[in-house]
């Protein structure tokens, strides 16, 4: 089974209403780091003390990106689906 650890950055949450990357909140930790997740795989936290928020994004470019250097507002090729909120 491969591992891939993706390790969080205290103070950072992401908002679950357009999932961007926030900073100044220390009792959250996130990554500003995207998984491409398959079918099957599982998150598995190291870290009972955060609740956690896993934001799914799709890797759509639009070509406004491209053409108009109109960036998505976190400057990243892919766009926000949803989250379901924080659990614990």
């Amino acid at each position: 089974m491969l591992k891939t650890m993706l390790k969080g950055r205290q103070g950072m949450k992401i908002r679950t209403e357009d999932g961007l990357e926030t900073l100044g909140f220390p009792e959250f930790m996130g990554t500003p780091l995207f998984y491409y997740a398959q079918p099957g795989d599982r998150l598995r936290l190291l870290n009972e003390d955060y609740v956690y928020f896993a934001a799914i994004y799709a890797p759509i470019i639009y070509d406004s990106w491209v053409h108009t250097y109109s960036y998505a507002e976190n400057e990243a090729w892919v766009i926000y689906r949803y989250g379901a909120g924080y659990r614990q």
